[in-house]
């Protein structure tokens, strides 16, 4: 009878040790921080920095169907962001990609806002006349715009 309780105490701990075991490393935290960032609830996005994505998506998504494709400048942008959208890399993305796909342009709808790393994704559903892609605007913490794509939505922040 002992050696059958023996037995019992050992399994039941190898039972436990593992479940605690499953639990603690198989199972991530809601907590645990995607490598897409981590969404912001409504109350703690910084309305300032929303509104200047909201008028950087729009400024250039308007001037692209007004063939101006040198609205970006400079000032508005952190080191390297100017340069990666030259005008004509503009004209070209928005001549082949943007307008074949999507159409004219009316208006973005404010979504959603995550921080990856220092930085701020704005995302918009853009209103266009044959579809409503992603408008994405990403801005640094002092208000530097780092990225912008307009790309097929997805729910998810990719």
């Amino acid at each position: 009878m002992k050696g059958k309780m023996k037995n019992t105490a050992k399994w039941l701990f190898f039972a436990i040790m593992t479940a605690i075991i499953l639990f603690t490393v198989g199972c991530p935290s809601q907590q645990t921080q995607s490598n897409a960032g981590v969404k912001l609830p409504e109350s703690k996005v910084d309305r300032a920095l929303m509104e200047k994505a909201t008028v950087f998506g729009t400024k250039v998504c308007r001037g692209w169907d007004n063939e101006r494709f040198d609205l970006i400048t400079r000032e508005e942008s952190a080191p390297g962001f100017f340069e990666s959208l030259s005008p004509e890399k503009q004209k070209s993305l928005f001549q082949n990609q943007i307008f074949p796909a999507y159409g004219a342009f009316k208006q973005l709808f404010y979504k959603e806002t995550y921080v990856v790393g220092n930085n701020f994704v704005f995302r918009f559903m853009g209103a266009y006349e044959k579809d409503a892609p992603e408008v994405r605007v990403v801005l640094t913490s002092t208000g530097l715009v780092t990225g912008f794509w307009i790309r097929p939505w997805t729910e998810d922040l990719e």
